[in-house]
């Protein structure tokens, strides 16, 4: 019994240095001064003679990494509230209406699924860049907007079409993925819920949103996470909507200011560091919804 509980404590730790090794090494040499950074010959001298602190200061002053961090912010979190939310409609709606239209719904969603979402990026691109030219007057849709903010003139990009945060966000906004793990979740409720659920509230909607979403916390948490970070963290889309530097995200400013000032790699590490803190932030606080994903992932395995 020892000898399993010291085995699996190694392998444990083994794995623990494995994943975290990159991490710690990128947080290390965001903190060593750039002219350090490749001094040592030596493997293991990884810890810096000085503490650079200031490289976390001079990344905001080079480039505007606040504007960055605010766009993949304001970017990631709609995006997450739209995925989750079609997401949860599409898998209620397969669930209650069942019968041969909710197997035709689920076929669909499922030959969807498989389509590889490197396929989908060219037609989303072309959809997107001549949507503003399908209504009159598109100067309007895509002429930037300057808004006032404490002060000082903020460029948000136009309506619809490239440099919009419309284009950046919705876009690509539904999962069959998270649809699949919510569906799982919703056919594992009482369907006697929703049947009095629909006669209390005598409509769907209201259905919906009083005893179904209520029900499935853990599921739309999960799925809530994983669509922020993979917004967050996303760098093709972005690099194809955005032209303007006021509507960078963060991985875009990032490479940037790497292309520019190729030297800077103590600077570009910090950038980084600051770049994971959210998505680590966000795990820190929801992973007691994130556990269950197992479980949701085994339902999900179970109704496919």
């Amino acid at each position: 019994m020892i000898r399993k509980w010291i085995g699996s404590t190694c392998i444990v730790v083994m794995l623990l240095v494995v994943f975290s090794a990159p991490f710690i090494w990128m947080l290390i040499s965001s903190l060593t001064d750039n002219k350090d950074l490749f001094l040592s010959n030596e493997m293991w001298s990884l810890l810096p003679e000085r503490w650079a602190w200031e490289n976390y200061v001079e990344v905001f002053q080079r480039i505007p990494l606040l504007r960055y961090l605010m766009n993949s912010f304001v970017i990631a979190v709609m995006h997450s509230v739209l995925e989750t939310l079609l997401a949860a409609m599409a898998a209620y709606t397969m669930i209650i209406v069942g019968g041969r239209i909710g197997r035709l719904l689920f076929v669909l969603l499922y030959m969807a699924w498989l389509i590889p979402g490197t396929f989908l990026v060219l037609p989303r691109f072309l959809v997107t860049v001549f949507m503003p030219y399908a209504f009159p007057a598109s100067e309007f849709w895509t002429e930037p907007r300057i808004w006032d903010v404490f002060g000082q003139q903020v460029n948000v990009g136009g309506i619809i079409g490239l440099d919009s945060f419309f284009a950046l966000i919705v876009p690509g906004c539904f999962s069959a993925t998270a649809a699949f793990l919510l569906a799982a979740a919703i056919r594992q409720l009482p369907q006697n819920l929703f049947e009095m659920a629909l006669l209390d509230t005598g409509s769907q909607r209201l259905a919906f949103r009083d005893a179904c979403l209520p029900s499935i916390k853990a599921p739309l948490a999960v799925v809530a996470f994983l669509a922020f970070h993979g917004s967050w963290q996303s760098f093709t889309w972005p690099l194809l909507m955005a032209s303007s530097p006021d509507m960078l995200t963060a991985p875009i400013g990032l490479m940037t200011f790497r292309d520019l000032h190729q030297a800077q790699w103590s600077l570009v590490m910090a950038g980084g560091v600051i770049l994971t803190l959210p998505s680590v932030l966000l795990l820190f606080f929801a992973h007691r919804y994130v556990i269950d994903r197992a479980e949701v992932h085994d339902n999900a395995v179970v109704a496919l």
